[in-house]
């Protein structure tokens, strides 16, 4: 998510752009490091943190506690999601859903499931800084055909973001903000790019109940479209999906909805879904045409904690 809770006091904000997307010990990990880092945010100040999609967009989600007058040194959400084996899939698998925020000194630190962005801009409207993520491997596939391809290795995305929020409409918890990243691999077999663009509104239905709406727009270079879409004549011998190369264009196009529905000013309950559609020759890939879907769903619900 893209909200800055310094702006207004009367809201807290919290979400992690791909679920992103085998990351069931990668989840752990995270877990692990959040547990850790959540409790020194007792030593923080009264600017609280507010809180990116899983098919490689971008995610955000608000939360507002019931009782306006009352900040959050930082949020967690632990819960499950359902997500596609592999990008193009039509084939799906359970995974941990972990969100977070906190704040790290001056700098605002959002995770969402295998990625995080950190927000060093320090200004009330505007946002800037890095963004990490962890692109999950494609192995152990349910399809034959796709298994024969060989893995795609897990690669270490890096990159930067710089985003906008501001409060919008008669609502005082509504709010309007975007981003707009670019992250470019760094490990792995992959040395592909992306750049992602997303656009969000959330508003206060009720005092208990907050929803959130948003747009996003993937684009890949060749180098990750060829590793994650492509089939090269060996591979097709191999697996008998016809050869294809595949180009740089616009990968998907996604919608995400998603709530938060506060029980006290501590515990809620979230849920979020998102429907991406792939586009150019990530639709037109042998992967997607023969053994998955173009059309790319996700779900996910969890327990959410607020911290003061």
């Amino acid at each position: 998510m893209n909200r800055k809770i310094k702006k207004n006091p009367q809201c807290l904000a919290s979400e992690l752009r791909n679920v992103s997307t085998g990351a069931r010990s990668v989840a752990t990990l995270i877990t692990t490091l959040l547990l850790a880092v959540l409790p020194a945010t007792t030593s923080f100040g009264a600017e609280q943190p507010l809180a990116e999609n899983a098919a490689g967009g971008s995610a955000s989600v608000s939360f507002v506690t019931p009782d306006s007058g009352a900040l959050s040194k930082g949020n967690l959400i632990l819960g499950t999601a359902s997500i596609p084996d592999y990008i193009g899939s039509d084939d799906y698998q359970l995974v941990p859903l972990i969100i977070s925020n906190f704040k790290l000194g001056a700098a605002e630190i959002v995770f969402e499931g295998t990625g995080a962005r950190i927000d060093i801009f320090q200004d009330p409207v505007l946002e800037f800084g890095p963004v990490l993520n962890l692109s999950l491997p494609r192995i152990e596939v349910e399809s034959a055909r796709v298994e024969q391809l060989g893995e795609v290795d897990a690669s270490l995305e890096a990159g930067i973001y710089t985003g906008f929020a501001f409060p919008y409409g008669n609502l005082p918890e509504g709010e309007l903000n975007g981003y707009i990243a670019a992250r470019r691999s760094i490990t792995g077999d992959n040395d592909g790019a992306l750049l992602i663009g997303l656009l969000e509104y959330f508003w206060a239905v009720k005092y208990f109940l907050r929803v959130g709406v948003n747009v996003s727009v993937t684009y890949a270079d060749s180098s990750y479209m060829e590793t994650h879409f492509g089939v090269s004549e060996a591979a097709s011998a191999l697996s008998g999906l016809p050869a294809f190369d595949a180009n740089a264009g616009l990968r998907d196009v996604s919608f995400s909805a998603y709530s938060i529905l506060s029980f006290s000013r501590r515990w809620g309950l979230f849920g979020r879904v998102l429907a991406s559609r792939l586009t150019d020759d990530a639709a037109d890939s042998p992967l997607v045409t023969e053994e998955g879907s173009r059309d790319q769903y996700f779900g996910g619900v969890g327990l959410f904690i607020n911290f003061y």
